[in-house]
């Protein structure tokens, strides 16, 4: 995963300039490479430099620059720079995608799966019409979104159970009138009376 690599570059040139800093302590945050919500922006990006900054009481632009300075030399990232307070841009050089492509036609239908879930259980429930009410776009929305939603986690290993839960009980009273009442009016059409409609 690409997100992984940018770190794991990020965490070599954090370790080398938190050296040059005197900061043996290891990194004292958390890593985290994110989407930028403007592509302009990058591909991906991260703030560690202004969470180093607080630390080693150093502006975060020169810790941002350090740290782009050190980054190690990648084929996939075609450059990283800072930007505003202190975030790191990376841009991906086009290798990145044909790389992925590679890797998605290689692997086939095992594509994005893995093992992370493996050993738990899930249920996903999903749906839940109302069987006495009309069907709205929420439940055609709700349909495939749940068994979308329970295929990908199957995918990443969990076992999966899947339920469309119906308010279908004998028990039901609601259930019950709106029974008895297309019974009511299936008889009316034909001519007959219905106890229900007489007691009503």
């Amino acid at each position: 995963m690409i997100q992984n690599k940018l770190a794991n570059l990020l965490r070599e040139a954090c370790s080398e300039v938190l050296s040059d800093h005197e900061h043996d302590e290891g990194l004292p945050c958390e890593l985290r490479i994110e989407t930028p919500s403007n592509p302009e922006h990058g591909d991906f990006a991260s703030n560690i430099a202004m969470q180093l900054a607080g630390q080693l009481a150093v502006d975060p632009r020169q810790i941002a620059q350090e740290l782009v300075d050190s980054l190690p030399d990648d084929p996939l990232v075609e450059r990283a720079e800072v930007a505003g307070p202190g975030f790191i841009n990376f841009y991906l050089s086009p290798r990145w995608l044909h790389e992925a492509l590679v890797e998605c036609l290689t692997q086939g239908e095992n594509y994005g799966r893995s093992n992370v879930g493996v050993g738990q259980k899930v249920q996903v429930e999903f749906v839940s019409a109302n069987p006495v009410g009309p069907i709205h776009i929420g439940n055609a929305r709700g349909g495939p979104f749940g068994d979308t939603l329970a295929n990908l986690l199957k995918a990443v290993g969990y076992e999966v159970q899947r339920e469309y839960y119906l308010n279908d009980a004998p028990t039901n009273t609601q259930l019950q009138i709106f029974g008895a009442s297309v019974q009511a009016r299936y008889l009316q059409l034909l001519g007959e009376e219905s106890i229900w409609l007489k007691i009503r």
